[in-house]
Formats: structure tokens, sequence, C-alpha cells
């Protein structure tokens, strides 16, 4: 339970810079590796 906990914490991070990131810097790149990132997540979630 607690590692669940983790990587959504650390996913939250994640999104929290990459939003961070994308206003400095608005590029579509940045947002699509966003995406598949979190689908990756999600499928580790899912196992």
């Amino acid at each position: 339970m607690e590692v669940v906990l983790l990587i959504i914490g650390l996913f939250i991070i994640f999104l929290a810079i990459a939003i961070l990131y994308k206003d400095k810097n608005s590029d579509e790149e940045t947002f699509s590796t966003n995406e598949e990132f979190s689908r990756l997540l999600l499928e580790k979630q899912i196992e």
C-alpha cells in the first residue's frame, strides 16, 4: 500500500514540475512526453 502512495506522490510532483515547465516554454513535445509517462505509470499501477 505504501508503495502505491509513494508512486502517486511522485506522479503528482512530476505533474507539477511538468506544468511549470510547460508554462515557461510552451512546447507540445513536452506535453506528449508527459502523457506517455502518465500512461506508463497507470499501466504499472494496474499490474
